[in-house]
């Protein structure tokens, strides 16, 4: 018996664990995304931060001082980081230092870190001004993110696939075996499915067992109707045996009177030329050759359709001379 590709359980499985599978990689690929993407522009932008706190002492002390050459240091020690585009190194009225040219930067491209007094706490001497390349920044953070939702998807694919020859190998093939092992056994013959040992106790080997009870159940079915069947036989063959061979006339008629079955003593009894009025070429019914018994016959037949008791009556049959009696 052959199977549609799509109708197959293993296509259906296979379909609905692959789409169960893609929706749910999906969404945990776009929320992982997302989460990572801001999580790297958070840890790139603090590492920027704090590489900026840790030299702002030292531009701090450059810029009271106004030095020149200290701040050169301090500013080609940013510079060098390569998220950083420009960066400028101000005092309250002249420029100590700088890298790159900041002027064309965007405001939101700019971080501005205000420098104190090194001696005295709350008195500004100046500010520090990175210009942040924030395309590298996100650029960064969206490869990171890539990779990780790349990782996942391959991470899921690898996990469907096993999950996929584990559902084949250790139950759609097995219910498959079981499914030809059944179609080919031929009810009655006692033969019964083979339950792999290592599927006895789970629901494999309980629908093996179920399965081996029906075909033990169908088997006594055949059995019983093949007997009940020979005994039926054996009957009709006694029945028909005394029917053809009694010395009684016995025969069957309808509702209409119209002879369907007889046997051979009923035809000696009612005579040759009433059973060729009985025959098929004149088709007459059985009251209408009965002459005058004719009423009292039909009124037998209406009480026996009518009750449920046997009705007997005699009826004189007349040939001339040859009078003879038939009981009914």
């Amino acid at each position: 018996m052959s199977i549609k590709f799509f109708n197959r359980i293993a296509t259906r499985l296979i379909i609905n664990v692959i789409f169960v599978a893609t929706l749910i990689a999906s969404m945990s690929s776009y929320l992982l995304f997302d989460r990572t993407y801001k999580a790297e522009l958070e840890r790139t932008s603090t590492s920027l931060q704090q590489l900026v706190q840790a030299v702002s002492h030292t531009a701090a002390i450059a810029t009271y001082l106004e030095d020149m050459v200290l701040g050169e240091e301090v500013i080609e020690g940013i510079a060098t980081n390569h998220l950083v585009k420009a960066v400028e190194l101000r005092s309250k009225f002249n420029m100590i230092a700088n890298s790159g040219d900041i002027s064309q930067a965007k405001d939101r491209d700019l971080i501005r870190f205000s420098l104190n007094s090194p001696f005295i706490e709350r008195e500004n001497v100046g500010e520090l001004i990175v210009n942040v390349n924030y395309e590298l920044i996100e650029s960064y953070a969206k490869n990171t993110a890539l990779e990780h939702v790349v990782l996942i998807s391959i991470h899921s694919v690898v996990l469907i696939l096993v999950i996929m020859c584990l559902l084949k190998y250790q139950l759609v093939d097995v219910i498959k075996n079981i499914a030809r092992k059944l179609h080919d056994i031929t009810p009655g013959s006692g033969q019964t499915i083979v339950c792999p040992s290592e599927h006895v106790s789970d629901e494999i080997g309980l629908l093996a067992r179920d399965i081996n009870g029906l075909l033990e159940s169908a088997e006594k079915t055949l059995n019983r109707e093949r007997s009940l069947r020979f005994e039926v036989e054996e009957f009709e063959r006694r029945f028909r045996g005394i029917f053809e061979q009694t010395s009684g006339g016995i025969a069957l008629i309808d509702n209409d009177g119209y002879l369907k079955v007889h046997n051979p003593s009923f035809e000696k009894i009612l005579g040759t030329s009433r059973m060729m009025r009985l025959s098929n070429v004149h088709n007459e019914s059985l009251f209408s050759v009965m002459g005058t018994e004719a009423l009292s016959l039909q009124k037998a037949v209406n009480q026996a359709l009518s009750g449920t008791e046997p009705i007997s009556i005699d009826l004189k049959i007349s040939d001339n001379d040859d009078i003879r009696w038939l009981q009914k």
